[in-house]
């Protein structure tokens, strides 16, 4: 089991008896997302300034890789086959706010693919997923806002505030604290409208 603290620590227990396995300080951390065979995780270290990293599992063989440019998350998803982080959040250079997708080559190495800033800024009650297609779902302002990797706008759906999203087996879950529901992402994807970007 993995898991993160806001006083800096990221851990691994033994699933059966607890016990921790392996430790790791560093910055606050406020985000941590995985890809679906557990092998590729992000997760963002607030120091000073704030950086998010991507690293392979097990944790004690691989170190942490910072992506390029990025200052602090509100929102990190790793892609199913873990090949792609999308981030939302701050940004170095040029300073904003806005969403990116990195990607990793053959190589290993992790490099902005996509970058829009076109977007609400610093919204801290946001969530985002990617589907099984590689489209991103970002929950910002009431609405579930769809991209392609490219980051092109593919739609947009009001719906009430979301604090939390999941995707499996072409099933989309949204939630926030009190209400969630579970539908095809076939459902979703025909009640989008269009977006100007």
């Amino acid at each position: 089991m993995v898991d993160a603290l806001w006083r800096g620590d990221l851990r691994v227990h033994e699933i059966s008896t607890g016990r921790l396995r392996w430790s790791e300080g560093g910055g606050f951390v406020m985000r941590l997302a995985v890809s679906a065979d557990r092998r590729c995780w992000a997760y963002d270290r607030q120091d000073h300034p704030g950086l998010v990293v991507v690293r392979e599992w097990p944790f004690d063989e691989h170190a942490p890789i910072a992506l390029e440019g990025t200052v602090s998350a509100l929102a990190l998803a790793v892609n199913r086959e873990g090949t792609k982080v999308a981030v939302y959040g701050a940004a170095a250079t040029p300073s904003t706010t806005g969403l990116a997708v990195y990607t990793r080559d053959d190589s290993g190495a992790w490099t902005a693919s996509a970058r829009t800033d076109r977007l609400s800024a610093f919204d801290p009650a946001v969530t985002m997923v990617w589907t099984d297609d590689d489209q991103v779902v970002l929950a910002l302002d009431s609405a579930l806002r769809i991209f392609d990797a490219a980051l092109t706008p593919l739609g947009l759906l009001k719906t009430p505030p979301a604090r939390d999203l999941s995707f499996a087996g072409g099933m989309l879950a949204v939630g926030d604290f009190d209400n969630g529901i579970a539908v095809p992402w076939r459902d979703v994807a025909s009640r989008l409208t269009s977006v100007d970007g």
